[in-house]
């Protein structure tokens, strides 16, 4: 409400592409989205992309950032398969502007590993995570919880693709490493916990 109570001062005071008025939209369009209003919010990133490519450029690190988040609503509304063209279409603009460990860069590939499975292209998606891990690794380090999570993705569409020994092998690394850099009782540990003992259970017949 605050930042909708902005818009129109900010658009009279400083006009509808000074940097500022352009980020109160952006603003208006993240709560919409964190209060639930995925559509709206949308609608209000897609209004958002033209004025900002025109105001600021195709290639400024703001304008990247409303195209990621229109791909998010869009997968966020229903949409994986517009979402998934959307995060690929982004991707390679991503590795140029920011370069290819650019944190954001690799956020959106990870999208594109989420999306392809939410498309039920479980292959590619297994392999979109295997290509992200190193450069994960790499970049970010291997504690990260993004280098963990997308450990995590390669063991589960492991186990989707049907080789349940190598998924057990890969989550029991996981789980230690887990455990050690988050803590017992973190949510993500003890979700990894309860799978592996889901596919042990599920191998040895149980």
């Amino acid at each position: 409400d605050a930042y909708q109570k902005l818009l129109p001062d900010d658009v009279r005071v400083n006009g509808p592409d000074h940097p500022g008025t352009l980020t109160t939209r952006n603003q208006i369009g993240y709560y919409q989205s964190e209060t639930g209003d995925h559509h709206a919010a949308l609608n209000t990133h897609q209004q958002l992309l033209p004025d900002r490519t025109r105001a600021l450029g195709p290639d400024h690190p703001h304008t990247l950032k409303t195209r990621f988040s229109i791909a998010k609503c869009l997968g966020k509304t229903g949409n994986p398969q517009a979402a998934l063209d959307a995060y690929q279409k982004l991707l390679p603009d991503d590795v140029r502007v920011n370069g290819p460990d650019h944190p954001g860069t690799l956020t959106t590939r990870n999208q594109i590993g989420y999306y392809q499975s939410e498309t039920g292209d479980h292959h590619a998606a297994l392999g979109t995570y295997l290509e992200l891990l190193p450069d994960r690794t790499r970049a970010l380090g291997p504690d990260h919880p993004h280098t963990l999570n997308t450990r995590y993705q390669i063991a589960w569409w492991t186990y989707q693709s049907g080789n349940t020994t190598k998924a057990i092998e890969l989550l029991t690394a996981l789980l230690h490493d887990r455990t050690r850099v988050l803590g017992p009782n973190h949510s993500s540990t003890q979700l990894s916990k309860k799978v592996l003992q889901r596919w042990k259970n599920k191998l040895s017949g149980q």
